[in-house]
């Protein structure tokens, strides 16, 4: 096992989070903005939430669990969605398998809450989870590499200062959940987890510092709801 370089995230000192966040407005692998669908919030609250959306069309229906794995490197699919399966759906009689197919997103757009400090429009930035695209055998169509983004995922929904209740995650997959395992309404996002901040940042550079979360000697994984990525970030590589 390769070992894990501890990484370090831009600290928040006030109830704000201040992140360096990389957003390309003109990559788009779905759709444009408005051929997006906003998706139902789980969370409702008097504070401003981000707004989530996917493509109105998926882009890859029927995605088999051999793809997610390979393509997309969720190595741990079929055991993070069965733990997800009996928190969320326990009444489930189904078990995941091999079999199973999947209708799978390249990116949600957050469009956070306006603040007339920053912009007199809403900001909307991506979220991707899009595996590489090898070069067309004529020569033609070149290659694209992976993106599969950093993200700040809501763990605890009550703390709302700093990190606090907030982790980093790298986001793998996003994807619905098939009809047979019983009704949900929530798109899903498969994310390897790093570790979580510290109560203080770094005193060296101010920084917090992260690494690779790992469990029996894999990356540790988990299936959450989209709508609790609420924003990419950036990680820098400690020197």
């Amino acid at each position: 096992m390769q070992p894990v370089e501890p990484l370090r995230a831009w600290p928040s000192t006030t109830a704000t989070q201040h992140v360096s966040v990389e957003v390309d407005e003109g990559y788009d692998t779905d759709a444009e903005p408005e051929d997006t669908d906003v998706l139902p919030q789980s969370v409702v609250s008097d504070d401003a939430e981000p707004v989530h959306k996917l493509a109105k069309t998926c882009p890859k229906p029927r995605m088999s669990v051999e793809h997610l794995q390979n393509a997309h490197g969720a190595v741990d699919f079929l055991p993070a969605l069965t733990s997800f399966l009996q928190k969320h759906l326990p009444h489930n009689t189904i078990k995941p398998a091999a079999q199973d197919r999947f209708n799978v997103y390249n990116q949600v757009v957050v469009q956070m809450p306006f603040n007339p400090h920053i912009s007199d429009k809403h900001s909307r930035m991506r979220i991707r989870a899009v595996p590489s695209i090898p070069p067309s055998s004529t020569g033609r169509k070149p290659g694209s590499p992976s993106h599969f983004d950093m993200a700040l995922v809501c763990t605890d929904p009550i703390k709302k200062r700093g990190f606090q209740g907030l982790r980093v995650g790298q986001v793998r997959a996003i994807f619905h959940l098939p009809h047979q395992f019983g009704h949900y309404p929530h798109p899903l996002a498969y994310v390897e987890w790093f570790t979580e901040f510290r109560p203080q940042p770094d005193r060296a550079v101010n920084m917090y510092q992260v690494s690779r979360s790992t469990r029996n000697r894999g990356r540790n994984a988990e299936i959450v709801h989209v709508d609790d990525l609420m924003r990419p970030c950036h990680l820098v590589p400690k020197l």
